[in-house]
């Protein structure tokens, strides 16, 4: 599964790169769900930071390749994301 997941993702990176003329630096895991494995992975195909979905702040003792994201909705945002504005 592995070597599949790294086959991809090289192919993936590469393609974009070419087509779109960008630099690819950043990953979101699928679903949002990150591996220890699969990072170590993402980190060695020249990512520089990968993204999971998480309800918690970033910080800055996030490892660069766990980043959190949270999926906001209207109760997540009046729940959370309103509680940091005020």
């Amino acid at each position: 599964m592995q070597k599949k997941f790294e086959k991809d993702l090289h192919l993936s990176k590469k393609t974009i790169e070419k087509k779109l003329n960008v630099k690819v630096k950043d990953f979101a895991y699928p679903y949002g769900n990150g591996r220890d494995d699969l990072a170590d992975l993402i980190h060695r195909n020249g990512f520089e930071s990968a993204y999971i979905l998480a309800p918690r702040s970033i910080t800055a003792d996030n490892d660069k390749y766990w980043i959190n994201r949270i999926l906001v909705n209207d109760e997540v945002f009046e729940n959370i994301v309103d509680k940091w504005i005020d």
